[in-house]
């Protein structure tokens, strides 16, 4: 029996997660013993694979865990350690998810945990990591709301409501399809017509609001962005009237270090801008340094 007592700290052979859209995918959802992929164990696993958006195929299995399943997942879930009994283990499932998914991109929600829990099966089972890149419906989403933002466009995404989701996995991948299908719909236009290159972007708006933040300050960022592109998260503070920098100067007012970044910094690690910025912080530049959590707020984007 596959015990799920350790877990993978550092996930850094995970696939990419990706801003766009795709022909040929699989759906997945799950549902766990426990909110965080440190401590439960999957004991629902459900996809659907696409190829043109049409569904040539499906997956579905209940799977046994082997800790009992807690009175309120029970309540919350509807699947009881009773349904569970006669369910296969994880062991025996996850080389046929493997097989079902193959290489193909992962559409899902909540990503960070729906990938980890998948992420954490696939090293117990394998010993290796699992490397499909995959789309975080509303990470994308927030992402083309940003271009709306940005260019002020009139769209029917703006009053877009995305269907409250259950915590049966079968109905979710439906649902999740749905949502990524309307958002292709509607996002491709804005991905073509929309999205601002770097070396294009423009300062300068008539609608800056002059108590914001982040007005005429020069800013740098280093690491991965968890919520945005670099690309996405520069649109919003040239809306707000910042300067974008690709490297930290004396000139630099902010540098802004991505969640992968500040967990390597608070660890001991820190990137060459980082050093940098600290270096003319000794010598008594005013240059701040704040994490993506802060910068967001600032931004009024959390």
């Amino acid at each position: 029996m596959t015990q799920l007592t350790q877990r993978t700290s550092n996930r850094t052979s995970k696939g990419k997660s990706l801003l766009s859209f795709y022909d040929a995918y699989c759906v997945v959802a799950i549902e766990t013993t426990d909110f965080d992929y440190g401590q439960g164990e999957i004991i629902e696993i459900a996809s659907k694979k696409y190829r043109n958006h049409q569904c040539v195929d499906s997956f579905h299995y209940h799977i046994k865990p082997t800790s009992p399943i807690s009175s309120y997942i029970e309540d919350l879930t509807g699947i009881t350690n009773e349904c569970v009994s006669k369910s296969p283990s994880l062991s025996q499932v996850f080389p046929l998810f493997l097989d079902f998914i193959d290489k193909d991109i992962l559409i899902t929600n909540q990503a960070n945990r729906t990938i980890n829990f998948l992420y954490d099966a696939c090293t117990q089972v394998f010993h290796q990591p699992l490397i499909n890149d995959y789309v975080d419906i509303h990470r994308l989403s927030r992402y083309l709301m940003t271009i709306i933002e940005n260019h002020q466009l009139d769209t029917p995404m703006r009053s877009l409501v995305f269907p409250v989701q259950t915590h049966h996995p079968i109905d979710n991948v439906v649902i999740i399809q749905e949502m990524y299908s309307t958002l292709r719909n509607l996002g491709i236009p804005l991905l073509t017509k929309h999205v601002i290159a770097p070396s294009n972007l423009d300062a300068s708006s008539e609608s800056v609001n002059s108590d914001n933040y982040f007005l005429n300050k020069n800013v740098v960022f280093t690491g991965k962005l968890d919520g945005f592109t670099r690309n996405a998260a520069s649109q919003i503070l040239v809306k707000l009237g910042a300067n974008i920098q690709y490297g930290v100067t004396k000139r630099t007012g902010i540098l802004i270090l991505g969640t992968s970044r500040y967990q390597n910094d608070t660890n001991g690690g820190k990137s060459n801008k980082h050093r940098r910025a600290e270096q003319l912080i000794e010598q008594g530049k005013s240059v701040e340094i704040m994490c993506e959590d802060t910068f967001l707020r600032l931004a009024n984007y959390k």
